[in-house]
């Protein structure tokens, strides 16, 4: 199995580097930015089609009327900036559809929207499980929903150099659940957005709250961060599947097994095993359909 998910990163991240190295090549000059380079952060941009079925999942907060549409990312026009050490060209590259790597900085972004709607007084309290997820999957108890594939994230990681770890999981012992924590390099997690005309940038943890006491994630979780765990694969119908594709497991928070990106803290995700009492902060969480851009860095 190491092998085969070895092989398949491998091979991802090869068509990858021959993008990024065709786009350098021929992008070394600088140009001034012209009506098909990127949108600047918070700019509209037209929506696509939102998701067809509505979420499931225990105990969701009622749905707005009209579920939120995704905001798409247009394939940047790379403009050519200075080399950092190394060489590498501090460019952004579309490696896949909505996902831009810029090797120089080691960072990656994508952008997606606020699918809750914290700002309800029928339904103060959403319960947050996950980070970043996919349409169809746990959208009713996320903070960002984007269209992008898991698999080409992790895909991107491994052309910035990482090695993938492992997800979290949790084992019945007799009565006893024993844990054992994600593995992997450390990822820096970032949400922008634009608020009354401001652009904004936040940890994720300072948009979730303890319900009982109203302290926020990162005050209590100061020292905790996401692991690049790389998900898993399982055989179905005689194929391997990556199970954050299937899942919609992008950047986690309660742990799932499946994750791409896990929270290094082990939070169950399951009810009837820990009591949820992590809520949306809206205090501080835009209202629904806000677009947002997830941004990530490297810790090397």
């Amino acid at each position: 199995m190491k092998c085969v998910r070895t092989g398949w990163c491998l091979a991802v991240a090869g068509v990858c580097v021959m993008l990024l190295s065709a786009a350098c090549a021929t992008k070394r000059e600088a140009r001034p930015r012209d009506e098909h380079a990127p949108p600047a952060h918070g700019q509209e941009r037209a929506p696509l089609p939102a998701p067809a079925r509505e979420p499931t999942g225990p105990s969701p907060a009622p749905p707005p009327t009209q579920p939120p549409a995704i905001t798409p990312s247009p394939t940047p026009s790379p403009t050519s900036g200075p080399a950092a050490p190394g060489g590498a060209v501090d460019v952004w590259i579309e490696t896949s559809p909505g996902v831009r790597v810029n090797r120089a900085r080691g960072e990656i972004e994508f952008d997606g929207v606020v699918p809750i709607d914290c700002h309800n007084p029928r339904t103060p309290h959403v319960y947050i499980e996950i980070i970043a997820c996919t349409p169809d999957s746990k959208e009713h108890e996320a903070l960002v929903l984007t269209r992008i594939t898991p698999s080409h994230l992790h895909a991107a990681l491994v052309l910035l150099g990482l090695e993938p770890g492992t997800p979290g999981t949790w084992t019945w012992e007799g009565e006893h659940l024993r844990e054992t924590p994600p593995t992997g390099p450390r990822v820096g997690v970032r949400l922008e957005w634009t608020a009354n005309g401001v652009a904004r940038t936040a940890d994720p943890r300072e948009w979730i709250v303890d319900v009982r006491t109203s302290r926020r994630l990162i005050e209590v979780d100061h020292a905790e961060f996401w692991r690049f765990a790389g998900s898993r694969f399982e055989t179905r119908a005689g194929r391997e599947v990556y199970v954050a594709d299937r899942e919609g497991l992008l950047v986690g928070f309660a742990c799932f097994s499946g994750e791409t990106i896990a929270y290094s803290r082990m939070e169950h995700h399951d009810s009837n095993v820990q009591s949820p009492v992590w809520i949306a902060d809206r205090t501080i969480v835009p209202v629904y359909d806000t677009p947002v851009r997830v941004r990530l860095s490297v810790h090397r």
